[in-house]
């Protein structure tokens, strides 16, 4: 009668397989941000980019406080989403905070018909991004997002111009972390989108 006692080993087997899929699905919480392309044009055709990213945030860590609560395994990294008018959002991957600003700048130079270089010494200008502050948080029941950088652009030794850029956007909680995503790509895209690169690279000539 022993054997009665014995634990089912199909059941143990089920068991932690559900486990394990409850451990994947709940390590999955990063932020997703999704960064829409602006429609093509040549504003910036011959002229060559060299990204520097530089992170002088006071506060590292995207997410507040409250915000940390919700994203209860967020690893610090971000996903990201790319789409345009004419493509639906495709999945580049999971990133940290400067291959975010890379990634999203560069698209965005392309897309004005300028190139991005992986030399500074074969570029025309330098693009120097200071991220300044990157923050989701989340006070009663409402997401607020932060975000500020400076961008300088430098043809030799010298910055010739430069221009801040900052913003803030809301949404209200209604399930899960979904409007968080939403109001982070949606900052975002209008943050990267509103530098007027094509004024800056007029004030070097």
């Amino acid at each position: 009668m022993q054997w009665r006692n014995q634990p089912n080993r199909g059941t143990l087997l089920a068991l932690l397989l559900l486990l394990s899929l409850a451990a994947s699905c709940a390590a999955v919480q990063d932020v997703q941000v999704t960064y829409r392309v602006p429609d093509s044009s040549e504003v910036l055709s011959g002229e060559r980019a060299f990204l520097d990213f530089r992170d002088v945030r006071e506060k590292p860590d995207i997410l507040g406080p409250g915000a940390r609560e919700a994203y209860t395994y967020h690893s610090g990294n971000v996903e990201l989403f790319v789409s345009s008018d004419s493509e639906e959002a495709s999945r580049v991957g999971l990133v940290d905070v400067a291959s975010l600003f890379r990634k999203g700048f560069e698209r965005r130079v392309r897309a004005l018909g300028g190139e991005v270089v992986s030399r500074s010494r074969e570029a025309t200008a330098v693009l120097i991004l200071e991220l300044k502050a990157f923050e989701l948080e989340l006070e009663d029941r409402t997401w607020k997002a932060r975000m500020a950088y400076e961008a300088k652009l430098q043809p030799g030794d010298t910055v010739r111009a430069r221009k801040t850029v900052a913003g803030e956007a809301e949404r209200v909680k209604i399930l899960g972390v979904k409007q968080a995503d939403q109001v982070m790509s949606e900052l975002f895209t209008d943050m990267v989108n509103r530098l007027d690169l094509k004024g800056l690279f007029l004030k070097i000539r």
